[in-house]
């Protein structure tokens, strides 16, 4: 952050991200800095080093590896951007079919990763979405293992098919509720999510206070 605002950026923290991300703005640059690749709680165990592990030097720029990258994928669209919303863009599912097809997954590593993040079904969704759309899928053998059971299968089913993300798009706690709850592999892993994300809220203002105490504000 200090680096950042060297450098002409500003400071814009939002107390709704402040658990994992903070937002620097110059001119019309906006840069999301996270330090958690989502809200704490919603993977089973903390990911954020352990994905950082894989990391690759590329040509221009340092990135994770393509397993890493493909978890993410997998991952974040759908607690952040419920799947199937305009939030959610298109891009997204091209670039999820050209890594599928063109960089030999370790699908027994993204596996494992799943089921210790707790995070299979989301996971399945987004392939489902993916199946759906572009008839693409993994392999077989590593949808059997991150399917849900029958009943939750049938349930997000038709949540997808039916774009409900999209119909209830106004009603964000609602989606959160029917949707993204039931995406975590586990009761204990949605109620963990549900907690962590109380005592953020709680301490939200402390966590603000903190981080800008840390940095100095310069302008140009």
């Amino acid at each position: 952050i200090q680096a950042l605002v060297n450098a002409g950026y500003q400071v814009v923290p939002d107390p709704e991200n402040i658990s994992h991300e903070i937002s620097l703005v110059k001119g019309g640059i906006s840069i999301d800095l996270h330090w958690d690749i989502m809200r704490p709680g919603r993977t089973r165990i903390p990911m954020t080093e352990i994905l950082l592990k894989t990391r690759k030097e590329f040509p221009i720029h340092w990135g994770l590896n393509n397993d890493a990258t493909i978890f993410l994928m997998l991952v974040h669209p759908v607690f952040t951007k419920y799947s199937t919303t305009p939030h959610s863009t298109l891009i997204r599912i091209v670039d999820l079919a050209h890594w599928i097809e063109t960089k030999e997954p370790d699908w027994e590593q993204i596996e494992s990763w799943l089921e210790d993040a707790g995070v299979r079904t989301a996971a399945w969704i987004t392939l489902e979405w993916l199946q759906q759309l572009t008839q693409i899928t993994p392999p077989a053998s590593f949808m059997k293992c991150i399917q849900p059971g029958k009943l939750r299968t049938k349930y997000l089913h038709y949540w997808i098919k039916n774009n409900l993300s999209s119909r209830l798009i106004n009603y964000p706690r609602l989606i959160q509720i029917t949707f993204t709850l039931p995406a975590h592999d586990k009761f204990s892993d949605a109620m963990q999510a549900i907690t962590t994300l109380l005592k953020e809220k709680l301490s939200a203002s402390k966590k603000m206070n903190e981080l800008t105490a840390t940095y100095e504000e310069h302008y140009t």
